[in-house]
């Protein structure tokens, strides 16, 4: 693949982290970094919300049926 070494860090700000990689790159044979970012706060599924606004044009249908007329 296209990485040699994996490596797992907590950073406290993105300061930090370009102070990290100034050091990694430092180290001789290293040509480059790439970083990829994980938070530690998932964020709620919200399929609801997007579904009402997909349908919400749809009309009345075998899924969602009329009210019932008086």
């Amino acid at each position: 693949g296209r990485e040699d070494l994996l490596v797992h860090v907590a950073i406290s700000s993105l300061e930090a982290l370009q102070v990290l990689t100034s050091k990694i790159v430092e180290i001789d044979g290293v040509r480059k970094t790439t970083s990829t970012f994980s938070v530690s706060t998932p964020i709620p599924f919200r399929v609801q919300p997007l579904l009402e606004h997909v349908v919400s044009d749809a009309g009345w249908g075998r899924s969602t049926p009329a009210p019932h007329q008086q």
